[in-house]
C-alpha cells in the first residue's frame, strides 16, 4: 500500500492510444478512457466538497467551473472503432474527500498493490482539466463518437433540508 500526498508538479497526464496515462510520482497508471471520465467526474465533485470544507467562496468555484467549459483542440474521431490491445493496470478507482484533500484509491489488476493518493483540491482541479483533455484524445483515437453523460450529487444534508422544507 502506498499512501502519498502528491503535488501537481509530481503528476503528469498523457494519452497512450486508447488509454489515459496518469503518472503519480513513480507510479504509472494506465486507465481506460471511459473509466477515466468516471474518475474525473467523481474527482470534480470531491473537489467541490473539499472547497466547501475550506470555506472557499462560491464565487471562486464559479470561476473554476467556467474554465471547464473551455475546450482545447482534440484530434478528429477516427473512422471506425479500434482498440490498441494494451492492458490497463487500473480496474477501478474510489474517490472521496478528506478535509481539503481529494483521496484516490486505485484498485489495480491482480498481483499489484492498491495505491492511495491524496491531492489538494486546487491541484486536483488542474489534474481534472489535463485528464479531460487526455481522455478526449484517447476517445478520439479509439473512434468512439458516443456521448458520455455523468452526474453526481451530495445527499448528505437531504434529510435536514426535507425537515426544514427547504427547496
Amino acid at each position: 500500500m502506498t499512501k502519498d500526498l502528491f503535488l501537481f508538479k509530481s503528476v503528469t497526464s498523457e494519452t497512450l492510444d486508447d488509454l489515459w496515462v496518469l503518472n503519480l510520482g513513480s507510479n504509472r497508471l494506465m486507465i481506460p478512457y471511459r473509466l477515466g471520465f468516471e474518475i474525473l467526474n467523481d474527482a470534480l465533485s470531491a473537489c467541490k466538497q473539499a472547497m466547501n470544507y475550506e470555506a472557499v467562496a462560491s464565487k471562486h468555484w464559479r470561476e473554476l467551473a467556467a474554465l471547464t467549459t473551455w475546450r482545447e483542440e482534440t484530434p478528429g474521431t477516427h473512422r471506425g472503432f479500434r482498440l490498441s490491445g494494451r492492458l490497463p493496470n487500473v480496474l477501478e478507482c474510489n474517490v472521496a474527500y478528506e478535509n481539503q484533500l481529494v483521496r484516490l484509491e486505485f484498485i489495480p489488476r491482480e498481483g499489484s498493490e492498491i495505491l492511495f493518493a491524496k491531492i489538494h483540491f486546487s491541484d486536483m482541479f488542474k489534474i481534472y482539466r489535463a485528464g479531460r483533455i487526455a481522455c478526449r484524445t484517447a476517445k478520439a483515437w479509439a473512434g468512439d463518437a458516443s456521448r458520455i453523460w455523468g452526474g453526481s450529487a451530495n445527499l448528505r444534508t437531504a434529510e435536514e433540508n426535507d425537515k426544514l422544507r427547504v427547496e
